[in-house]
C-alpha cells in the first residue's frame, strides 16, 4: 500500500470511529454575558459590572424523576456553571426541563459548601415540546436568563444574562471536521 493509500484509509479509520462515537453523548456548551444584579462578600466586582461565563451539560444525563409536564435527570459531573472565573465545586448536579404554561430549563450545582443555579425561563410555553433533553437550545426563545452562585463564607452573587455567544464546538466536531479536511487534501493530491 503506498503513503497516499496508507494515509486515506487511516483518515477513513478514524472518521469511522468519530463518526461511531458520536452516537454517545457530547457536552453542550454555551457562553453568555451577564450583569451583576447581586453581589456579597469578597468578590472583585460588584452590583451592575458585565461578567462573562458558560454553562455546560450532556444530552446523556439520566432521568431521576419524570412527572406531567416535568422531568429531572442527575449525573455526577455532567453539568457546569462558571461566571467570572467562578466555578462551585459539585457533588450533586441536577438539570431540570418544565414543559407547560412556563417553559423552563434550570441547571443547578451544589456541595457541601457551594452552589449554583442557571434558570432560562419562557413565560409564553411555546420553548419545549416535551422534557426531554435539549440537544440545542432555542436561546432566543427565553424570556429571562438568570444566575446564582453561593460559595458559603467566601460569598455569593446573581445576575441577569444579557447576550448569549454561539454554542461552543467540543474537541469530537472539530476532529471530524479536521479529518474530513486531510481526507480531501489527499484525495486532491492523489489527483493530480
Amino acid at each position: 500500500m503506498c503513503g497516499a493509500n496508507k494515509l486515506a484509509a487511516l483518515a477513513l479509520a478514524v472518521l469511522g470511529l468519530l463518526i461511531g462515537g458520536s452516537a454517545a453523548a457530547n457536552p453542550i456548551t454555551h457562553e453568555f454575558t451577564a450583569r451583576i444584579t447581586e453581589a456579597s462578600g469578597a468578590l472583585p466586582f460588584g452590583v451592575g459590572d458585565l461578567v462573562s461565563g458558560s454553562f455546560t451539560y450532556r444530552d446523556d444525563l439520566g432521568l431521576t424523576f419524570s412527572g406531567p409536564g416535568q422531568a429531572r435527570y442527575n449525573g455526577t459531573g455532567l453539568v457546569s456553571l462558571e461566571v467570572a472565573g467562578y466555578a462551585p465545586s459539585s457533588i450533586l448536579n441536577e438539570l431540570r426541563i418544565l414543559d407547560g404554561a412556563l417553559d423552563e430549563f434550570l441547571l443547578r450545582t451544589s456541595s457541601i459548601f457551594d452552589s449554583s443555579e442557571l434558570r432560562l425561563a419562557d413565560d409564553t410555553g411555546t420553548v419545549f415540546m416535551d422534557t426531554s433533553i435539549p440537544s440545542s437550545l432555542p436561546i432566543a426563545a427565553f424570556s429571562s436568563a438568570t444566575f446564582e452562585l453561593d460559595f458559603s463564607g467566601f460569598g455569593s452573587f446573581a445576575g441577569e444574562i444579557i447576550e448569549f455567544g454561539t454554542p461552543v464546538p467540543e474537541p469530537g466536531t472539530a476532529a471530524l471536521l479536521g479529518v474530513g479536511l486531510v481526507s480531501l487534501a489527499t484525495a486532491r493530491r492523489r489527483r493530480g
